[in-house]
């Protein structure tokens, strides 16, 4: 079962278009630092989103994305 969505996010609290992009599931939060870690070198380079801060959006009580982590590199 997945851990959560790991979403690449700048600064931007308006959620606008380009603002944020969807990185994938993780299973972990060790998963997530690698992966954001792995971003950083690769994906800006390739006209992916340069991002201020990693977060995991995580499933509530409910089932909603409700709960959200920044992930500490």
């Amino acid at each position: 079962m997945e851990y959560g969505i790991l979403i690449a996010e700048l600064d931007d609290d308006s959620w606008a278009q380009n603002s944020y992009q969807i990185i994938g599931d993780v299973d972990s939060i060790d998963e997530a630092r690698e992966i954001a870690r792995n971003y950083l070198i690769h994906g800006p380079d390739s006209g992916c989103l340069a991002p201020d801060r990693f977060v995991i959006h995580r499933r509530g009580p409910w089932g909603w994305y409700t709960i959200q982590e920044i992930v500490n590199l």
